[in-house]
């Protein structure tokens, strides 16, 4: 389904900011579920080579089941598209930018099965919505699209498939054909997998499932392209963390980092989780146990910026309504910002560090008129970088 969107639309302004001593924090747009052409509950961001920031947010828009938005570094926003019930719906995940150009993201939602679907956008010569592939056999509920260096795409099903245990499946932006790789059982190989995939240096692709593994507290496996065969290099228990909610994501030092959503100080599944890194090889290199004053329960997976650290944010805790934090390889974590409901709260989806330094997010919550989330900055003084670096 081909939608041209209209490029005539008007850029609404930056509302209001909330700034301070460094790092400089910035509300750039609060959502509001009482102007449905603006949405509410935003996932991720991913920046263009124009500069602008593009966007999905989980509902409201037209028909209420979430849409796409552009958005610049200052704060300018601007409505793409509204889901409709009759291709794509309820987008789970942000977008991916491909190598062609063009802008790739998947719905949890939608299509002929309502088992989700795959979505292009295009910017050029106009801003054109395309809707690709909806789910079936291949898998049900899917987390969004990495682009691995062959050039296809790859992504995760949260269920579906013989098991309904979730999948892995390969997308081929030349052909559009969509391929499912692996259907996990729901034993030592985990089960649900939530959030992307991570290429590491490798060539291999890592991710975490939610449930399964021998504590049936998640996993974090490798796939490899080449044999595909399916490898679970690490499994969760009540000590390391549980229930990881993303992926992974590789450091300077080459091991893989990520985040638990619970399980660490408190308890297997009211723990307040905790950040972990491990070899490819499944290693435990370190491990960090969230204290309820530092946050709680980091649902989003790390980001690595160009000073060599990893960014996160948790859900709660701290000041009731979630954090940003900083987290060095060497295990130290520093707490950068208190959400406090009036700046947001409840941010699930990663961070994103924008070619001017600045890093980018989004909240669940708070700010917007109808509490409907928001988008910030965080100003830490970091080097900008050219696009694609």
């Amino acid at each position: 389904m081909l939608a041209t969107i209209s490029s005539g639309g008007i850029w609404n302004n930056l509302p209001f900011q909330v700034s301070g001593s460094a790092p400089i924090f910035n509300v750039l747009w609060g959502f509001s579920s009482s102007l449905p052409d603006l949405g509410e509950v935003p996932n991720g961001l991913a920046q263009g080579p124009t500069g602008l920031f593009y966007g999905t947010y989980q509902s409201g828009g037209d028909f209420n089941l979430g849409g796409l938005f552009a958005m610049t570094p200052s704060g300018g926003y601007l409505q793409l598209h509204s889901f409709a019930e009759t291709d794509d719906s309820d987008p789970a995940a942000g977008l991916t930018f491909g190598s062609d150009g063009n802008f790739y993201g998947t719905t949890y939602l939608g299509g002929a099965y309502s088992s989700g679907t795959i979505f292009k956008l295009s910017q050029y010569p106009s801003t054109t919505f395309t809707h690709l592939y909806g789910f079936d056999s291949v898998g049900a509920q899917p987390y969004g699209l990495i682009q691995a260096t062959d050039g296809n795409f790859y992504g995760l099903c949260y269920s579906g498939c013989a098991n309904d245990k979730g999948s892995i499946f390969r997308f081929a932006p030349d052909t559009g054909a969509v391929t499912m790789l692996y259907a996990f059982t729901g034993g030592a190989d985990g089960e649900n997998p939530i959030g992307s995939l991570f290429q590491a240096a490798d060539g291999n692709l890592y991710g975490a499932t939610y449930f399964g593994g021998g504590s049936h507290y998640g996993t974090v496996f490798q796939y490899n392209l080449g044999t595909r065969a399916l490898t679970t290099i690490f499994t969760f228990s009540a000590a390391n963390g549980t229930r990881p909610r993303a992926g992974v994501v590789q450091a300077e030092d080459g091991n893989l980092y990520g985040t638990t959503s619970s399980g660490g100080i408190g308890g297997a599944l009211t723990g307040h989780g905790a950040v972990y890194g491990i070899t490819t090889a499944g290693a435990l290199m370190v491990l960090h146990k969230f204290t309820a004053a530092e946050g709680s329960r980091p649902m989003a997976p790390l980001m690595l910026a160009n000073d060599g650290n990893l960014y996160g944010t948790t859900s709660a805790g701290a000041s009731g309504y979630g954090t940003v934090f900083q987290f060095t390889t060497a295990g130290t974590l520093r707490t950068l910002h208190k959400f406090a409901l009036t700046d947001g709260s409840t941010p699930l989806a990663p961070l994103v560090q924008g070619i001017d330094g600045i890093l980018y997010g989004t909240t669940t919550r708070g700010a917007g008129k109808n509490l409907s989330g928001d988008v910030f900055r965080l100003n830490l003084n970091l080097l900008p970088f050219g696009f694609g670096n």
